[in-house]
């Protein structure tokens, strides 16, 4: 032992005196670091931590600015930015290894330059959101911030790799669009994560715990204070003495010299350590636990000296120092050596060689990466399985087995038989686990994103979850198909009768928007009472009641003499048709008069004359338009022009105030419609006046009816989808049918006030004045969180949640909307902004189906409603009587499909109601044709005809309002609802008028071609997806994963894991659970 320390010492004297022969106090370096007043340029160029920085940007950096500038368009640009950036670190880090560190202040003053830079690549990548390199420019945005590390401590390495992630989402879209079309952008992305990866590196080696100062020289100021400092004598003192004479120059060769002979001496110094170790310790046996002072006081009191005095240990560097033995002088402690730069030790590796073995009852799977065919088939009831550190894999279980523990996996799809105990995630991310068989319990515990796939047969697993976010199950039902909900992240305790605490969970984000109490809805539907009630004074103010030709101006209806006189005027049938064959005969009685017909001539007339005045019935009606304006015989086409122009301006509000909604928000277009609804009905009112003549009080009349149509449109059509979009899916029924209540409601309002004022200009003002009223909505009613969310207004969004949850006395779960503001953000980066607008509705396959089915299916009932209801008036003798009975018919079919649609969805009672619809209609010809037999009964028998056909028009155009809001993605929505409701004016136009035209042709072509129509919606509607208790969807991406039902095969439908895939590429793509047992 002493002949091995004699030789420590010698080795250890050489050593000293090599390095006090070659070192000079000029040359002296600290932590690899020469001294800030004396290193030359060559030495600093020469230090690695510079050196394979240079490496970096000759290597990595300077072949991607060439492949960028290659590329050109907005990237050359940006190339600059990046140039120098990389160029002012770099003299950043040269400036940091000569000096000591400055204070915070100095640091963010020194760095200004590269903050200034990497806030200009994000705002170039802000301005050019349009441009078609924006996935290169967001690349670059992304990751840029990686060189920011300098600012981090102690762990810059995992935010460079955290940097590196969120570029790779954009890297990724790029290698997928242009991974078969052009090579020169797949390069690209490879030098750009090749600059990341080295960078990562880089700092691992050279700055683990941070950015490496120099831990001597001068402190980092300004070089003008440092050269004022220097050269100034203090006040008062004499000058400083002349600097030392420079040091003589180093002998040659004294680097290469110096490394051999200490590369020498370090052997052969670890070689005697070794040696002096083994034959230290190898006498040495273990200590048993009798002889162990920690374990027994009484040792460690026998054994202290009495004249000692305890006190606390000093400790240097963390270690304590011991006390020197009795007799011998305490020598001082040699001074600790401290690194405070440079930290050149690497971290642990977390990663190893890839294991799938069988250690007893142990199945270890480790280290697995990219791996999808992993399987295990031999197992047993005993058998446990621990999946550790695996990375974008798939494991496969066959056999029940014990137990399965994932820990800290990424992106790992698990698929297993059965489970006797349980399934346990603990510090996972992305996973997915699919259960074939049964499994008692899955336990999830610190893991982001867990979604579970359970069988038939496992519907009573139990889930204990703690620390964790993001988490579903998925149950199956019908042909393949998964119902997925969510698993609480939050819970509420609150305390109830002082003796017992109870537990609730909260709402998950995606409910967030979901309000069940809101008084909005009601507002809404309270609107459209009075708004859906003023177009519908066109069938009392326009009605035509039985009218003859006037003879004079004395004409007297209850005159027999009168009565005498026109009835030898009236023409023949005769007459009617051999001069009139182009209309019916009641009508030719009803337009002209016989004018070779004299008091006392009993023979046939050859000519008739057109009446030019006329006497009407006021058995009903005080006065009408038709009777002011003489709208009927020749000028009935100006009454039906009145009728076109409304239903046209229904045309256009539902297509302007749509796309004007879906830009600007629900609200100000609501308000607006208000405005011009209460303008346009006094217009209607004030517009027929004598002093004007016809022209001009009919234009006016015609154009406050097409205002009226279309601020009519703004409101029914926002209010709908501003209800259904601010509650939750149970609560969308009620809503969206609550307002076709209100409309029959405002129906039975107006028949009350046509039966009261019975003069078209009464009713006309007292409705005009019950509008203004409702201004006051727009103050009331809130915008649309859903909307505000979908166009980025987070902080309005917020404050409408706040408010709603303050109504209904809950709290505001600001964790889940953040939670949702991250998820819509991610979801908005991957839909380009030019798809937001009216074509978004036609680019993908089956939105494209689906908004020209939908749009078909409110032409079609647009077509029955209208064509059916303006018939109402004429089931029996008193139109009061008949409009109010269609009313109440209304009503019925409302609450029948109320009903209706909580049990069996929106599709199959549509096509319950349109195939009932058709079925009647097509009844209505040989029950006519009974009627002219003389068959008895028919009246009645009409009339129950009617009501029936009433009711299921009236029920499908309600569910058709439901159906397409829920299919049209909240993006667009209003939108969409847009453009059917402006192909609904078409059928709306066509259903009027076709009582009129095809009448002509033959008495039954209207109704057999409504039910015609009918029975051609049905068999397109079933292609489309159900939405009963779904979501409402965000963008098309939502849309095409609904999918459509096809008759020709399975139900085409994205599955999330294929929507994924979508938007990753071969790189980073989504995790694929493999198919088999209870799931398809």
């Amino acid at each position: 032992m002493d002949d091995q320390l004699k030789r420590l010492e010698a080795i250890t004297n050489r050593l000293e005196a090599v390095a006090q022969k070659f070192s000079s106090p000029a040359s002296s370096a600290v932590n690899g670091h020469p001294n800030v007043n004396n290193g030359t340029a060559d030495e600093l160029d020469h230090l690695p931590i510079l050196r394979d920085y240079d490496t970096i940007i000759n290597e990595s950096v300077q072949p991607f600015l060439n492949s960028s500038k290659k590329i050109g368009g907005d990237l050359t640009a940006m190339a600059d930015h990046v140039q120098r950036l990389f160029t002012a670190q770099q003299e950043f880090i040269k400036r940091a290894v000569q000096s000591k560190k400055p204070n915070d202040q100095q640091i963010t003053e020194i760095i200004k330059p590269q903050s200034n830079e990497i806030e200009a690549i994000s705002n170039y990548t802000n301005k050019n959101r349009k441009s078609p390199l924006f996935n290169h420019l967001s690349a670059i945005s992304e990751g840029i911030p990686a060189l920011g590390w300098i600012l981090v401590s102690p762990t810059p390495g995992p935010h460079i790799k955290d940097m590196t992630e969120a570029a790779q989402f954009y890297s990724n879209r790029v290698l997928k669009e242009f991974k078969d079309k052009d090579p020169t952008h797949v390069e690209w992305v490879r030098l750009w994560t090749k600059i990341l990866n080295d960078l990562h590196t880089y700092v691992r080696q050279h700055h683990t715990t941070g950015l490496a100062w120099a831990s001597h020289g001068k402190r980092d100021v300004d070089s003008t204070n440092v050269a004022t400092s220097v050269n100034k004598p203090a006040s008062g003192g004499v000058p400083p003495p002349p600097p030392p004479p420079p040091p003589p120059p180093p002998p040659m060769q004294l680097d290469s010299a110096l490394n051999a002979l200490v590369d020498n001496s370090r052997n052969e110094l670890m070689s005697s350590i070794n040696a002096l170790g083994q034959g230290a310790t190898s006498h040495l046996k273990k200590v048993p636990d009798e002889l162990k002072t920690h374990k027994n006081p009484q040792l460690r009191q026998s054994t202290e000296a009495p004249h000692e005095k305890k006190g606390p240990a000093q400790f240097v560097d963390g270690k304590p120092v011991v006390p020197p033995k009795p007799g011998k002088p305490a020598s001082a402690p040699s001074p600790v050596k401290t690194q405070t730069a440079v930290n050149t030790s690497k971290p642990t590796t977390v990663s190893g060689p890839p294991k799938l073995v069988l250690e007893g009852n142990k199945w270890l799977v480790e280290y697995q990466k990219d791996k999808h065919d992993l399987r295990i088939t031999d197992t047993n009831m005993k058998h446990s399985i621990y999946i550790y550190k695996c990375v974008n894999s798939t494991v496969v279980v066959e056999g029940k087995v014990n137990s399965i523990v994932l820990d800290q996996c990424t992106k790992v799809g698990l698929q297993f038989t059965s489970v006797v105990s349980l399934v346990e995630f603990i510090n996972c991310k992305s996973m997915k686990a699919q259960v074939i068989d049964r499994v008692p319990t899955l336990q999830i515990e610190k893991t982001d994103g867990c979604h579970i796939y359970l069988s038939t047969s496992s519907l009573d697993t139990e889930f204990i979850t703690s620390k964790s976010s993001e988490m579903s199950v998925n149950i199956p039902f019908g042909d393949g198909e998964y119902k997925e909900f969510p698993i609480a992240e939050q819970f509420k305790t609150c305390l109830q009768n002082a003796f017992r605490y109870y537990l609730f969970p909260l709402k998950v984000s995606k409910n967030i928007l979901c309000n069940q109490k809101y008084f909005s809805r009601f507002l809404s539907s309270k609107a459209c009472t009075i708004i859906w009630s003023i177009p519908k004074t066109q069938i009392s103010s326009s009605a035509t009641p039985s009218f003859r030709c006037q003879l004079s101006s004395e004409d007297d209806p209850n005159n027999d003499f009168t009565q005498h006189v026109l009835a030898r005027h009236v023409p023949s049938e005769t007459q009617c048709r051999e001069y009139k064959s182009t209309i019916s005969v009641q009508e030719c009685q009803r337009c002209y008069l016989s004018t070779n017909k004299s008091y006392h001539d009993e023979s046939n007339g050859n000519t008739l004359k057109a009446c030019t005045s006329f006497s009407f019935d006021r058995t009903y009606y005080e006065s009408t338009l038709v009777e002011e304006w003489s709208m009927v015989c020749d000028r009935v086409s100006w009454k039906s022009l009145s009728q076109m122009i409304f239903f046209f301006g229904y045309m256009i509000g539902s297509l302007v105030f749509g796309v004007l909604s879906d830009k600007f928000g629900r609200r100000p277009i609501m308000g607006i419609s208000f405005f011009i609804i209460s303008f346009a009905s006094f217009l209607c009112a004030f517009a027929p006046q004598d002093g004007l003549g016809f022209e001009l009080s009919y234009s006016l009349f015609i154009l406050g009816r097409f205002l009226l149509a279309c601020a009519s449109r703004g409101v029914a059509l926002t209010g709908f989808v501003i209800g259904v979009e601010i509650v939750g899916p149970r609560q969308r029924l009620l809503t969206g049918i609550i307002i076709q209540y209100f409309f029959a409601i405002g129906e039975l309002i107006l028949l009350v006030f046509a039966y009261f004022f019975r003069s078209w200009y009464l009713l006309h003002t007292t409705l005009a004045i019950l509008s203004l009223p409702f201004l006051i909505v727009y103050f009331l009613l809130p915008e649309s969180p859903r909307w505000m969310i979908s166009k980025g207004h987070y902080e309005r969004g917020e404050k409408v949640l706040r408010h709603i949850a303050k109504i209904n006395q809950t709290s505001f779960d600001s964790i889940a909307y953040q939670r949702l503001i991250t998820e819509e953000k991610k979801r908005e980066a991957i839909i380009d902004e030019k798809r937001h607008g009216f074509m978004i509705l036609f680019r993908s396959k089956t939105m494209f189906i689906i908004t020209l089915n939908i749009s078909f299916q409110w032409f079609v009932q647009n077509l029955v409603f209208y064509g059916v209801s303006q018939n109402t008036g004429t089931w029996l003798s008193n139109p009061y009587i008949s409009f109010g009975a269609g009313a109440i018919v209304e009503i019925l079919a409302y609450f029948s499909v109320h009903l209706l649609l909580r049990l069996w969805g929106r599709k199959t009672i549509y096509c319950a109601f349109a195939t009932g619809f058709a079925v009647f209609a097509i009844l209505v010809v040989p029950v006519q044709v009974l009627m002219i037999k003389g068959s008895p009964g028919q009246n009645g028998l009409m009339f129950a005809i009617h009501v029936i056909l009433k009711f299921f028009a009236t029920g499908s155009y309600a569910i058709i309002y439901i159906y397409a809001n829920e299919l049209f993605p909240t993006q667009v929505r209003n939108t969409g609802m847009g453009i059917c409701s402006m192909i609904a004016r078409v059928g709306a136009i066509a259903g009027t008028l076709s009582n009129d035209l095809l009448a002509r042709v033959w008495l039954y072509f209207p109704i057999v071609v409504f039910g015609v129509t009918s029975i051609i919606a049905v068999s397109f509607v079933t292609i489309c997806p159900e939405t009963l208790n779904k979501s409402l969807p965000q963008t098309v991406d939502d849309v095409e994963l609904m999918g459509l039902a096809l008759p020709w095969g399975r139900p085409k439908r994205l599955t999330r894991v294929q929507v994924d895939d979508e938007n990753n590429t071969d790189e980073n793509i989504a995790l694929k659970l493999p198919t088999g047992g209870d799931n398809a």
